[in-house]
């Protein structure tokens, strides 16, 4: 190899680290936890996502308290990767879906995350809660973090579907019913943005718990149709008199297929009434009778994401 050749070779080598160091500089990117909502202000019973979102970095997201409001759904996460330019940039999120229960301001603290053992703190969010009208109608009142993902209804289908299962059609006053609802898609990615629980009028109820998302492991068929299927929530129900009693449908809207070059549908999903036929309690009933009837199994399921 003669004296050109050798210079050639440590100007190239010379090059190629440089290109790499800034192409690492480029790479890299700042680490934040960040809090928004997709509506502010929020009309008094009303629904809204609440999202915790980590930029650049892998970590548990410890949320705040919530007890000023319902939970009605999660926390269900999502990840995406973007790379522009030749920079790449990550993020991970927490969403929940509440019910605003009480009028007001509120202030939700900040959520943490610990990363490489450096914590991280989110922006506070200033939340009000106004009485009347729809949160459509009130958002030229103010702004929040965040924005709605599409301004319109969404549109129902029947790739995703939600019902309402009992474990007994048939029951005494007093007689305790599990309510189980179940979430039905044929979509791969899925999100959540609002869960219309019903009233549950004539009933004494009781949430199990609350239900965090994952998938059962079998898919249902349904009208040769393939899905999978998730359970959101389960109630314990007691009549409380006698009769046919309605238990009103349940509605959500989601967000599904979004990704890094689509931004997704929104579509609408409501399940059918269920009634429940409640018998009176037979003569001779026991004079210490607490009103309770039978025995009562429930069952837990764990749920993180849908994708």
């Amino acid at each position: 190899m003669n004296f050109r050749e050798r210079i050639f070779n440590h100007l190239s080598y010379l090059f190629l680290l440089i290109g790499l160091s800034f192409s690492s500089f480029g790479m890299a990117q700042d680490v934040s936890l960040s809090a928004s909502v997709n509506k502010n202000p929020v009309a008094l019973n009303d629904h809204f996502s609440l999202t915790f979102t980590l930029q650049n970095a892998n970590g548990n997201i410890e949320p705040p308290s919530l007890d000023d409001f319902s939970l009605l759904y999660g926390p269900g996460t999502s990840t995406s990767v973007q790379i522009i330019n030749g920079r790449r940039s990550s993020s991970f999120s927490y969403t929940y879906t509440l019910a605003a229960t009480k009028e007001g301001e509120f202030t939700i603290a900040p959520a943490t995350a610990v990363v490489n053992g450096v914590e991280y703190r989110s922006n506070e969010i200033k939340l009000r809660v106004v009485n009347g009208g729809s949160s459509s109608a009130v958002q030229n009142q103010g702004s929040g973090s965040g924005a709605n993902v599409a301004s319109q209804s969404g549109v129902a289908t029947k790739d995703l579907m939600i019902k309402i299962n009992l474990n007994k059609s048939k029951v005494y006053v007093g007689e305790a019913v599990l309510a189980t609802f179940v979430l039905y898609s044929r979509f791969q990615a899925i999100e959540l943005q609002e869960f219309e629980s019903p009233s549950f009028n004539g009933f004494w109820s009781e949430e199990i718990e609350n239900l965090r998302a994952s998938w059962d492991d079998k898919i249902e068929i349904i009208d040769g149709k393939q899905y999978r299927k998730a359970t959101l929530r389960q109630v314990v129900l007691i009549p409380q008199h006698a009769g046919n009693i309605k238990i009103e449908k349940v509605k959500l809207s989601a967000l599904v297929n979004a990704s890094f070059f689509n931004r997704g549908t929104l579509l609408d999903a409501s399940s059918s009434e269920q009634s429940l036929n409640v018998l009176p309690l037979p003569e001779g009933k026991p004079a210490n009778f607490s009103g309770a009837v039978g025995q009562f199994e429930s069952s837990r399921h764990t749920i993180r994401t849908f994708a």
